[in-house]
């Protein structure tokens, strides 16, 4: 006997009333892409490395800390970019050309049949330009978390076993307001290579999860000296933003914890995660949001948002870092009965922070919409409960949402792991600050130019339904034509960082492989543009069962089951194809006098007293519903309109006296819609 129990949400509903669907249908077959050339590039880079590194260091002696680290193996960004050290850069390039011989002997023997052979001989050719290039934009680039040294002075941060030392000069807001910073900020130059190599996608990293981030829990025989883990389940970290956010309550083996520190067992690694931090931006309206270097100065600015232009909006910043792992409170016992959901947040949506002009986009697909394949950085952040921060502990590691009645971080407060030097914390806390991750992957973006009717307003709720059916069907189009199983590759949206995308004419679809680092996939879709749209929009309007907005067998998924009351098929078929074809399609008449309909019941169950209302058919001169008004016999029209194309009737196209209601506005909040007819009126 199976038993399977779900919640209240759309996908459990549709699978518990449809238990087959869980047990039949067709099994995606697993495969390797090994013809896959950017994947084998990165291979290349990272066997070229190690050859470096056996020529380099054949007696490396095993009691040196880099022996002992794997991540510490290359040495130092700064070593290496100064060639101050063993593995450098200028004696890099040097050996290279002494071994091309047997490097190329060596990658004709082990590269994979299964390249063309115009991908293969691209790739032994250029493999030398390839790392040296690749090398140099990790290590002359931007580093992952760029920082800039502002003061003097340290805070102490505990980590494990440590004694609280003296209290230094912190960040620290109090009631009376922020007070003066004095932090060292980490040295780039002191990065491991490996882990710049790592983080910017130049070797392949599916061996070295880096950005994972562990939930502790401490077992009951740790010490202060010995902190032992009774778990320590791990996620991606752009996941564990959610799963493991401050005041998330985690089920493990029939017990819930609680999320309430930001922990490492590693010594230094949450001070220079915190050292490392940078300034957070969020647009309040369209939900753009983007990072630069901390300068305590700009702390709490507000700007003008750059894709909504919308001013004061974009902020205020605030203190954003990458969170090395979550923790329960060592002294707080688990308990076996749910409490109380704490308040909690989820993480944002990958963002695209890069800017685009017209001239930076390498395939036309069509007048209106153009692609460009690129390897960027994604965001993804969390804000804490209604975008107002977390209070952070920077001495210690708890953390709360600035919500919170729990407890006031700024007084002395128990310690989050064992102690025996000091079971109290004194206190030191950031205000406002956002977790988050910087990664990056593949990408291709595509630039979609809108005509009149239709405008897409970036903090619109239409724009932002039509904006993820799209994104869905898109990201599902390219898994089919890939054969890769779905969830490889995702989209997102924004506005066109321009003045267009601020009007509401130019938007941007964006995918991005999941796989850390990229595998490659997306790229390939910006120069099948066309076909790959023409897929999406197949997604959306042939639906097996032609549903009303959407189903399991078009659209919905368990990924996107929080999105569920968003897809709508009709709404984004109809941008999608105007885009594709420069003309503007007619809205769903089916799904057109289905609201008609029911606002039209509701008219009449309230103004029946004081007027006839009459339900037609509709066409192109006469509006779907009628108002007479019975003491004065003046008739008033009301017809629908699509919600991205709010200047355009449905149906009646002159008609004196007319009332137009958004068609979602009728589905989703009638309640509003019978009052906007009614202050019309």
């Amino acid at each position: 006997t199976v038993v399977a129990f779900g919640s209240a949400d759309s996908h459990d509903d549709h699978y518990f009333t449809r238990p087959q669907e869980m047990i039949r249908g067709d099994v995606i077959d697993p495969r390797l892409t090994l013809e896959n050339p950017d994947i084998a590039r990165r291979h290349i880079r990272a066997f070229v490395l190690q050859r470096y590194h056996e020529a380099r260091l054949p007696d490396l002696d095993h009691t040196t800390e880099a022996a002992a680290n794997l991540f510490s193996v290359l040495g130092k960004v700064g070593d290496f970019r100064n060639s101050t050290g063993i593995l450098n850069r200028v004696d890099l390039a040097e050996w290279l050309e002494l071994a091309r011989t047997d490097l190329v002997g060596a990658l004709q023997r082990w590269l994979p049949s299964e390249l063309s052979p115009t991908d293969r001989a691209m790739l032994i050719a250029d493999f030398i330009p390839d790392l040296l290039a690749a090398v140099d934009e990790a290590t002359g680039g931007q580093p992952p978390n760029p920082v800039v040294a502002e003061a003097e002075g340290e805070p102490d941060v505990l980590d494990g076993p440590e004694a609280i030392g003296p209290a230094g000069t912190v960040e620290v807001e109090g009631e009376e307001g922020p007070q003066p910073e004095a932090e060292d900020m980490v040295d780039v130059a002191s990065d491991n290579l490996l882990d710049r190599l790592l983080y910017w996608g130049v070797l392949p990293r599916y061996a070295f999860p880096t950005d994972i981030a562990p939930f502790h829990v401490f077992s009951p025989n740790s010490t202060g000296f010995r902190h032992e883990m009774e778990f320590a389940p791990s996620q991606g970290l752009n996941v564990a933003l959610s799963q493991y956010a401050p005041n998330k309550q985690i089920w493990i083996a029939g017990k819930q914890y609680t999320s309430r520190a930001i922990y490492s067992p590693f010594p230094h690694d949450r001070k220079n995660a915190w050292g490392r931090r940078r300034l957070y931006y969020e647009c309040a309206q369209c939900g753009h949001a983007k990072t630069i270097d901390f300068d305590p100065g700009r702390r709490g600015e507000t700007l003008t948002c750059e894709a909504c232009q919308t001013p004061g909006t974009f902020g205020p910043s605030k203190p954003w870092f990458r969170p090395p792992g979550f923790a329960h409170l060592w002294d707080q016992p688990a308990v076996t009965t749910p409490d109380e959901p704490n308040e909690t947040a989820y993480a944002t949506r990958a963002k695209l922070v890069m800017s685009t002009a017209a001239q930076d986009f390498d395939y036309e697909i069509n007048p209106r919409l153009r692609g460009l394949a690129t390897r960027k950085h994604l965001l993804v952040s969390n804000s804490g409960p209604g975008g107002d921060g977390y209070e952070y502990c920077v001495r210690c590691g708890r953390i709360e949402s600035v919500t919170s009645s729990e407890i006031n971080l700024r007084q002395p407060h128990g310690l989050p792991f064992p102690n025996d030097n000091e079971p109290n914390c004194p206190g030191a806390v950031s205000r406002g600050v956002v977790l988050g991750v910087e990664f990056v992957t593949d990408i291709a973006l595509f630039s979609f130019g809108l005509a009149d009717p239709i405008r897409l307003p970036p903090p619109n709720a239409e724009t932002a339904s039509a904006m993820r059916t799209i994104c869905e069907a898109v990201a599902k189009a390219a898994s089919q034509l890939l054969e890769i199983e779905p969830g490889e590759i995702l989209a997102e949206h924004r506005p066109a960082l321009n003045d267009d995308g601020a009007a509401g004419t130019a938007v941007e679809v964006f995918l991005y492989d999941t796989l850390a680092g990229g595998a490659g996939f997306s790229p390939q879709m910006a120069s099948r543009g066309s076909e790959l749209f023409c897929k999406a929009l197949e997604v959306m309007e042939q639906c097996p069962v032609a549903c009303d907005a959407s189903c399991y067998r078009c659209l919905r998924s368990f990924r996107n089951r929080l999105d569920h009351n968003l897809l709508d098929r009709k709404l984004g078929a109809q941008v999608l194809r105007q885009v594709m074809t420069g003309v503007t399609p007619t809205y769903s008449p089916e799904r057109a006098q289905s609201s008609a309909e029911l606002l039209a019941a509701d008219l009449r169950r309230q103004f029946s007293d004081d007027f006839e209302v009459v339900l037609t058919a509709g066409s192109s001169t006469q509006a779907p519903i009628s108002l007479t008004r019975k003491s004065t016999g003046k008739v008033t029209s009301v017809d629908l309109h699509s919600p991205v194309a709010p200047s355009v009737p449905l149906h009646a196209v002159q008609v004196k006296d007319l009332i137009l209601v958004d068609e979602m506005l009728v589905r989703r909040n009638l309640g509003e819609a019978v009052a906007k007819v009614t202050d019309a009126l």
